[in-house]
């Protein structure tokens, strides 16, 4: 696998995070090319351009967090900078409760299709989309 350059592990009882099994999710997540999906077809409509924390990437930081078994957005609050999950996607700080209980608020029918568009692309992916070489072939 190959794994991000600034990602140490260590022993030294340094910056802890009981999350370091999501690693191996984000090598199949840029495996499958999941949060590039997401960003390429998610959109929410709504009028605020400039933000510290895009539509997508909250949406994405929620699928991580459910992952690793953080079910509420109360729980963004508690992980805003758990090592493992702001190396992952690449933050400074993950989105706060308020945004992220925000954020579900914004959500209409259009955000249906496109979450069945996105799982509809995933799946040809995965089904379709892997070649002899053991790569998906994008």
């Amino acid at each position: 696998m190959n794994f991000k350059r600034n990602i140490k592990i260590n022993f030294d009882g340094g910056k802890l995070t009981s999350d370091s099994g999501l690693i191996l999710y984000s090598e199949f997540d840029e495996r499958i090319r999941f949060s590039r999906t997401v960003k390429d077809v998610f959109y929410v409509n709504d009028k605020i351009n400039h933000r510290e924390h895009k539509n997508e990437d909250i949406l994405i930081q929620k699928i991580y967090q459910r992952i690793s078994g953080y079910t509420t957005d109360d729980n963004s609050d508690e992980l805003r900078y758990d090592q493992a999950l702001t190396t992952i996607l690449d933050k400074n700080a993950l989105a706060s409760q308020p945004i992220t209980s925000r954020f579900n608020s914004k959500l209409d029918k259009e955000n249906l299709k496109q979450f069945n568009k996105i799982n509809e692309l995933l799946l040809d992916k995965v089904c379709y989309g892997y070649s002899k070489s053991n790569n998906f072939g994008y």
